[in-house]
């Protein structure tokens, strides 16, 4: 399965450094099912076998990237629901003792 020009380039690894500061900053942009796609992709390429050992190697690097990625954004997500959830609670038990004082 061939992959499309624009993620075969970001995948290739820039001796510089100087293209990963700019994949970083691109990524940053991409949503979160977007990346989590391109890490399906990436296990599904890796799973045929039919990469050579070098390209196997980079596009690993490029899910293990993408995992990390993802995990943090989850994390965020669920610090998020969490502090969303507390606050809900908070409201729900000052509008339950709220009638209460009124009395």
């Amino acid at each position: 399965m061939k992959q499309p020009k624009s993620e075969a380039s970001a995948a290739a690894p820039d001796p510089s450094g100087a293209a990963s500061a700019a994949s970083t900053a691109a990524s940053a942009s991409t949503s979160f099912d977007a990346r989590l796609a391109a890490l399906e992709a990436v296990a599904a390429e890796l799973e045929s076998g039919a990469l050579p050992l070098e390209r196997a190697i980079e596009r690993y690097q490029h899910g293990i990237a993408l995992l990390k990625q993802c995990q943090q954004e989850l994390d965020s997500y669920k610090r998020k629901v969490e502090e969303l959830s507390a606050e809900a609670e908070a409201g729900l038990r000052r509008s339950d003792a709220g009638p209460a004082r009124q009395e």
